[in-house]
């Protein structure tokens, strides 16, 4: 597409070029300092830049935010003290003035987010400011604030994390001083009390309105085996990777290998190292802030939450007989009765309790993955070698752990050992029946005979009882 040519009246009507002077700070002054400049933008070229000059010439903003962004990447061109006549030099311009309003643009937007950020902060600590009133020394500072956030993504969450922990810390200081007060430290007399009133709470039968009664015995019509928990525990044989025979306690041996492996690669190590297993024992210890959760697994109900259990303690050790892939299967067991939905479980679990509706099985239990720490491994591998292995957690990325590797080496080292003992046997023999024959082992005629180090074999030889004392005395004659 052509244009068609300017004419001279055309090129007399355009603007213009401006001239800038530093100095005075303003357009097309009298003065003759040295430091004004000459500023000319083709607005057929550049309309956009054009009319952002215009309103620095005039002394005006604009209504737009971005004009106001391109009215100082002028300012910042202007203090450069130089002239923009030629097409490049427009060109180089416009360009640094569209790159200085993007720069500004990405530092607002930058420093918008870290407002927020800092809003978004302030709110949570005023949201726990009461929480930690008990506990002013387990307040957390805004470095462990900000890591909890980008862990978990949300400040709501953090601030719901933060208050369940300090109210279980409260629960757990008015527990033990129930235990020191009315109990006098006695531990085990309070755990018989709580299970006692546990107990009676449970097989309370309550008052429920006639609605909730009709409702609750349509449910029971519609689900008559909903209690029943099932038959057997298929914690392990549904699992990936299990222990064929689980040991009661470890049984070290002196050749122990220590590894750093990755978080991310830990259930890979555990499993490669049950899988090569044929009997053992695995520990594992494990690190969170709160109890992970207790599941359980039957023929009935595949996956199944647990309620009212005991917490874990962070930092203890557990033996492990299987792993699914994302729950850890336990060698302790515990009871499981099947509990009513939350509607209907507070109004009628007394009733069904005094029924005997309820039924028991042990399972093994099951938990979500928290962070592992450490696993420690005793046992004998399917050919009937000893291991004993201790993985460590580190922070160093794809640091992992294949045990069939490590059998496999294994297996390579006691092949050459064997080898190398076989050929020293070979070797024995011949010597022995080179010794026994009429002619000596070394001729005195052969140039290569090292008289110190037939004697030292003869020695050996003697020494572990496989010449006599004569045949040694004999075969030194000749050697001599």
């Amino acid at each position: 597409m052509s244009f068609p040519p300017v004419s001279p009246i055309q090129q007399l009507t355009k603007a213009p070029p401006s001239h800038w002077c530093r100095i005075c700070g303003a357009w097309d002054t009298v003065c003759d300092h040295p430091s004004k400049i000459t500023l000319h933008i083709d607005s057929d070229t550049h309309p956009g830049i054009a009319g952002v000059l215009k309103h620095h010439r005039a002394g005006t903003t604009g209504r737009r935010p971005t004009t106001k962004l391109l009215l100082e990447g002028i300012e910042k061109w202007l203090t450069t003290c130089t002239n923009v006549v030629s097409d490049d030099e427009q060109q180089q311009f416009v360009n640094f003035v569209w790159h200085s309003m993007r720069e500004s643009q990405r530092e607002s937007a930058q420093e918008s987010i870290r407002k927020k950020e800092t809003n978004a902060l302030f709110q949570a600590k005023r949201q726990l400011s009461q929480t930690y009133d008990d506990f002013p020394e387990e307040e957390k500072d805004d470095n462990a604030l900000m890591a909890m956030y980008m862990r978990l993504g949300n400040w709501s969450l953090v601030v719901t994390s933060e208050q369940r922990r300090i109210a279980s810390k409260k629960k757990h200081d008015k527990e033990e001083r129930l235990v020191e007060n009315k109990f006098g430290g006695n531990r085990g007399a309070y755990n018989i009390f709580k299970r006692m009133n546990e107990r009676a709470a449970h097989s309370n039968v309550r008052e429920v309105s006639h609605q909730l009664m009709s409702e609750f015995a349509e449910w029971m019509e519609e689900n008559p085996n909903y209690l029943d928990p099932g038959s057997r525990c298929i914690a392990v044989e549904s699992a990936l990777f299990y222990i064929k025979t689980p040991l009661s306690n470890h049984c070290c041996h002196p050749n122990k290998k220590t590894v750093d492996v990755s978080s991310s690669n830990m259930m890979e190590a555990i499993g490669s190292l049950m899988t090569e297993m044929i009997s053992g024992r695995i520990e594992v210890t494990l690190d969170f802030e709160r109890s992970p959760k207790q599941f359980t697994m039957s023929d009935k109900y595949p996956i199944l939450e647990m309620h009212g259990c005991p917490r874990l303690i962070a930092g203890s050790k557990h033996a492990i007989i299987a792993i699914h892939k994302d729950k850890l299967v336990f060698e302790a067991r515990s009871g499981v009765v099947k509990r009513l939905p939350a509607e209907y479980h507070k109004s009628f679990s007394g009733l069904c309790e005094s029924d005997g509706l309820y039924k028991t099985i042990i399972c093994h239990q099951v938990f979500d993955i928290p962070n592992i720490t450490r696993v420690e491994c005793t046992g004998r591998t399917q050919s009937g070698r000893p291991i004993y292995v201790v993985i460590r957690q580190t922070t160093r990325a794809n640091c992992s752990f294949d045990a069939s590797i490590m059998s496999a080496q294994q297996t390579l080292v006691n092949k050459l050992r064997i080898a190398a003992a076989q050929k020293k046997a070979a070797a024995q023999s011949a010597r022995i029946a080179a010794i026994r024959k009429p002619l000596p082992p070394s001729p005195s005629s052969s140039p290569s005979v090292n008289i110190a180090k037939e004697l030292v074999e003869l020695g050996k030889l003697f020494k572990d009882g496989l010449l006599t004392k004569s045949e040694f005395s004999k075969a030194k004659t000749r050697l001599l």
